[in-house]
């Protein structure tokens, strides 16, 4: 038996070697053998308790195995080191050599069968150089499949591979993020099936039919754009490109797809911003386009007027707003609680609001001032902004209640059950909502009033005055050095 330091395996870029062999004169004429003809580092071992041991600690670019062995038998060892992760070729070795216990070595996953006659050396070393280079490009195989699998699945793209039916035999872990279903559930299940929209199921097979007929079709070429749908049944864009693996009935494809879907949206989203900014500017720009064409941003400086109202609030303590014709809030400060965290928060009382908010809307003449107790029983009260003869907004003031009334408080706590609020937290809101009296209002209405007029009319000016530098922009423009014939000289 070879001393202690031969059960610790060798550095260097020689093959790794581990000899498993209870004869003594044997292990050392098999270990000569392949330091001096391979150039391997060999490790040796007398029995499989030992060999176990070793293996456990290092990775071996070959074993030889023994047939018999004192405390296992060599098949048994055999079918352990080849049930292992990364494991080693093994070349059996033996005193007795047969036909069925080669086959059966084989069956285990043997890479070669050596007898020990006269010939050992020869077909030892022939058979372990054959192993070797089958090690060699097992490990390459296995550094390869590593590096893949670590870029596919750290990428953000979802990649996944589908056979020659186009069944999906991969999928990583972006795409169960992209399409909602997880890797054991989308294995084995048609692609199309899976993910293809309803609509389109039947666009796409003609797609997966060319691809079956002649590997192409599906984005070989360049990339396409799919419509697919996710688990949640969430519609989504997807842009695809794909790689052809094999040939015949073996052929298969990788696929990559990346989710556009916020892309388009943005994509169409600024494709409508820029439509209706054009149209803005036209209406702004243009004399003969009719001033009820713009919007209440268009016309009023909504950070100024959100200034302006602020102060307002802070001077005189009322709720103030502003609408446009729609009902949709502009400017706001100083509403009440019991709107913002209440009212406006639950979709019943949010409806009453908005049909409230409508209410108001309507009626008012320019100049005038509209009192309305909203269907949430507080005071609102509203004026229009007009711009020319085109109402385009509303100012609002509210919530509040008259100094000579008392609220009915049994509706406002039946209201409060109704739509699932805080009774407590909610009646301690309506206490906080201010009383007016009826002069105060009257005289808060006439100052709004005027104070939309005021608005209304710088709104006019500005667009007034946007139309005069237009025309003048235009005038100088043709009265110009082309207009004008010059020489040409500065």
């Amino acid at each position: 038996m070879t001393d202690a330091t031969d059960t610790r395996p060798v550095k260097g870029d020689s093959p790794l070697i581990l000899v498993v062999e209870d004869e003594e004169s044997v292990a050392a004429s098999i270990k000569k053998y392949l330091e001096k003809r391979v150039g391997a580092s060999v490790v040796t071992a007398p029995d499989c308790s030992t060999a176990r041991e070793i293996l456990a600690s290092n990775l071996f670019d070959l074993v030889t195995l023994d047939y018999v062995l004192p405390d296992c038998d060599g098949l048994e060892l055999l079918e352990e080191i080849t049930g292992m992760e990364s494991a080693p070729p093994v070349v059996m070795v033996t005193g007795h050599g047969d036909e069925k216990a080669a086959s059966e070595a084989f069956r285990l996953g043997a890479a070669g069968y050596v007898v020990k006659d006269f010939r050992l050396a020869s077909m030892l070393i022939a058979a372990a150089e054959r192993a070797l280079e089958l090690s060699h490009i097992q490990r390459r195989l296995r550094e390869s499949e590593e590096r893949f699998r670590s870029i596919v699945e750290s990428s953000r793209d979802a990649i996944f591979i589908i056979d020659f039916n186009g069944d999906i035999t991969y999928w990583n872990p972006a795409a169960e993020r992209v399409f909602g279903h997880g890797a054991g559930e989308a294995a084995g299940r048609n692609v199309i099936e899976l993910l293809a929209p309803p609509d389109a199921a039947g666009r796409y097979l003609p797609i997966l039919e060319e691809f079956q007929a002649s590997g192409g079709g599906i984005a070989f070429e360049e990339t396409a754009l799919y419509d697919v749908v996710r688990r949640d049944g969430a519609r989504i864009q997807v842009e695809v490109t794909a790689s052809l693996l094999g040939s015949g009935g073996e052929r298969a494809a990788l696929v990559t797809a990346h989710d556009v879907s916020e892309r388009e949206r943005s994509r169409k989203a600024l494709e409508e911003s820029e439509r209706k900014v054009r149209g803005k500017l036209e209406a702004l720009l243009e004399p003969s386009v009719d001033v009820g064409a713009l919007e209440l941003p268009d016309i009023i400086d909504v950070e100024a007027v959100q200034s302006l109202m602020d102060d307002f609030n802070r001077v005189t303590s009322f709720s103030v707003g502003v609408t446009d014709v729609s009902g949709e809030v502009m400017v706001a400060s100083g509403w009440q609680e019991i709107c913002t965290r209440f009212h406006r928060a639950h979709p019943e009382t949010s409806r009453y609001c908005l049909e409230s908010d409508a209410e108001l809307a309507t009626g008012a003449e320019p100049g005038s001032f509209k009192l309305y107790r909203c269907k949430n029983n507080m005071w609102d009260m509203a004026t229009p902004i007009m711009v020319g003869d085109h109402h385009v907004g509303n100012l609002h003031l509210g919530q509040f209640f008259f100094e000579d009334e008392i609220p009915d408080y049994e509706v406002f706590r039946r209201q409060a059950w109704r739509s699932g609020f805080d009774e407590r937290e909610y009646m301690a809101a309506l206490e906080r909502v201010p009383r007016w009296s009826r002069e105060t209002v009257e005289t808060v209405m006439a100052f709004c009033t005027r104070m939309a007029g005021v608005v209304s009319a710088l709104g006019y000016s500005q667009v007034r005055l946007a139309r005069a530098l237009a025309r003048k922009d235009a005038d100088s423009g043709a009265s110009g050095p082309a207009a004008g014939g010059g020489s040409g000289n500065p």
